[in-house]
């Protein structure tokens, strides 16, 4: 799926369920169905009897009971067994007793490998909140691309990859697909982490060669050949803890969680409330979900302990009030904060807060935004949340300044504080050598706090004094004199100058 390194999965898996309970809520197991008796007359010794299987006492026993993975030939896997061993990385990782136990029973459910239930601690040390450098997201490490590809809503409003349920579901949904293709677990994994093209292409390779096409037999990056012995790895500590001196954490054979439908729209904190477990345990469970909206549409269901879904069923069924004070909007234009807070009377901090809008920033047109409601509005749509989205744009006015006498460019960009290659872009024509006409009009986009200070700057300036008026001819000066004194010689003058 994506680069690993090994330590850094280690480090990863270090930190637990957060604030989760240690130990998972007892629940009653099922009766087990009574023996088969004999066919009358035969005798008992002889009878065709088939004895229930005791309930495993664990999850790691019913695991064992249900790997069906061939082993592979590779010095790698006991090297990678030993490491494990040595860093405690089963015993060290807390998240396995929330999430093991739903891994294993989806595969149970499927008749595919137990194995495979230990593919997260490979992928990102079982963590649905990890997200790789390259992209990747989720326990199963999912791609964008290979998320969607597997019908996983990824939008602003959700990311199905973190979603233990959807994308799990995905997982084995894949999984059991390239096996369909490869007919081999082995090389259905390195698919897993290559790429079935990539393996394909390999295998053709190796066929046009005359070479084994096995997982052994073909080249591959040395990530995807220490893929598969790391989960053998893994697999072989759980079948033999004691010849490694690993003590495997107590998991009970019982599930940690249960999947709780969500009926309609609530606010998050209000879903968290009637869950009765903290916000760092909700959003462990269920890191899809965002803040501040439980959209149907992005999480129909709910990951919660068992004790507290049932709890929370029955609240809100007795709850009327667990409805929405939010929603979702999409802009029909690109407008500033304080435009659409003052549509929708609520505060521009508010907005900003709720949508994660940077300073100086403002949502440009086609964004989905949440936007706080004072009485109830219809669930967020499928489509909506399918293809939300948010962009900003610089939050930008554009204003109207006057060039002073003898400035260029550079010295009128010097007096306003912006670069000059700015104010030529947003004035085409504009020459950096040749002088400014006084008094021509060049525009600026600047945030609005800096347009207002230099808007004010500007007609706060004292009048500057206004240029003595161009010296006139000395004819022209005499005529007004001569005017001034004998309207009559001024006449005369301006004939003998050519004037009359």
């Amino acid at each position: 799926m994506q680069p690993r390194i090994l330590m850094m999965l280690i480090l990863l898996a270090l930190t637990g369920c957060q604030s989760m309970q240690t130990v998972a809520p007892k629940i009653e197991s099922a009766t087990p169905m009574p023996a088969a008796s004999p066919p009358v007359g035969q005798p008992l010794a002889d009878a065709a009897i088939t004895m229930p299987q005791p309930a495993a006492q664990d999850i790691w026993e019913r695991m064992r009971r249900s790997f069906t993975m061939a082993e592979l030939d590779s010095p790698a896997v006991e090297q990678y067994a030993r490491h494990f061993a040595a860093t405690r990385y089963l015993e060290r990782n807390e998240r396995a007793r929330c999430y093991l136990y739903y891994f294993v029973d989806a595969l149970e459910k499927r008749n595919m490998p137990a194995e495979l239930a230990l593919l997260p601690y490979v992928e990102s040390g079982m963590n649905p909140q990890a997200r790789s450098p390259v992209g990747a997201a989720g326990a199963w490490q999912f791609m964008p691309a290979t998320g969607k590809h597997f019908n996983m809503k990824i939008s602003l409003l959700t990311d199905d990859r973190n979603n233990l349920i959807a994308s799990t579901r995905g997982a084995l949904d894949y999984l059991g697909r390239l096996n369909q293709q490869f007919g081999d677990w082995h090389l259905s994994l390195a698919a897993y982490n290559w790429g079935e093209n990539a393996v394909a292409r390999a295998q053709a390779r190796n066929r046009a060669a005359g070479l084994p096409d096995d997982y052994l037999g073909l080249k591959m990056p040395q990530e995807t050949r220490n893929y598969v012995p790391q989960l053998l790895a893994l697999v072989k500590i759980i079948k033999n803890p004691q010849a490694y001196g690993v003590k495997l954490p107590a998991i009970p054979n019982e599930p940690y969680l249960a999947e709780v439908p969500v009926p309609h729209d609530m606010d998050v904190d209000k879903a968290i409330s009637m869950a009765g477990i903290s916000a760092k345990e909700f959003f462990a469970l269920n890191p899809s979900v965002r803040k501040p909206l439980l959209m149907r549409a992005a999480t129909p269901k709910l990951l919660l302990p068992t004790d507290q879904a049932h709890e929370f069923a029955r609240r809100l069924a007795s709850d009327r009030d667990a409805t929405a004070s939010w929603t979702v909007i999409r802009l029909k234009a690109t407008q500033r904060v304080e435009h659409i807070a003052a549509q929708h009377g609520i505060q521009p901090q508010q907005l900003r807060a709720a949508n994660n809008i940077p300073p100086g920033m403002k949502p440009t047109v086609g964004s989905a935004l949440f936007i706080p409601v004072s009485t109830p509005k219809p669930s967020v749509d499928e489509y909506t949340v399918s293809v939300a989205s948010v962009a900003f744009t610089p939050d930008l006015v554009k204003i109207l300044i006057a060039a002073r006498k003898g400035e260029t460019l550079a010295t009128f960009a010097h007096r306003v504080n912006k670069p000059a290659q700015d104010i030529a872009r947003w004035n085409p024509g504009l020459s950096g050598r040749k002088k400014l006409a006084r008094g021509q009009l060049l525009a600026l986009h600047l945030d609005p706090e800096l347009a207002a200070r230099i808007q004010h700057e500007q007609t706060s300036e004292p009048v500057a004094k206004r240029s003595a008026p161009p010296q006139k001819g000395r004819a022209e000066n005499k005529m007004i004199v001569a005017k001034k004194n004998n309207p009559k010689k001024s006449q005369q003058q301006g004939k003998q100058y050519g004037r009359g």
